[in-house]
């Protein structure tokens, strides 16, 4: 059918998206999860052999949408209230890359 139906992961590629993810998972784990990706792939794929000719174009939103712009400025310290470790007028975060 195509390039979803032939897709399957080998287990470096797993291994890649492991560390990406910052996951742990076992070699068990790792194929198994290697299978159910290559599952969810074929599934998709079969979405190409669909025919939508003659279906309707999808509707506009319901939703009216609106400008984008500033409604409620200078919030600075409202928003901080809820932040755990406010640092002047910032957030901090706790640091994730190792340099």
């Amino acid at each position: 059918m195509g390039y979803f139906m032939s897709e399957t992961f080998a287990i470096d590629q797993i291994a890649t998206m492991q560390r990406l993810a910052r996951l742990y998972l076992t070699p068990e784990e790792s194929v198994s999860l290697s299978q159910d990706l290559a599952k969810v792939l074929s599934w998709v794929g079969q979405l190409e052999g669909v025919c939508v000719r003659g279906m309707p174009e999808s509707q506009q939103p319901a939703m009216a949408l609106r400008e984008d712009g500033v409604t409620e400025g200078d919030q600075v310290a409202l928003v901080l209230s809820n932040a755990p470790c406010p640092k002047d007028s910032f957030f901090t975060v706790p640091k994730v890359l190792k340099s």
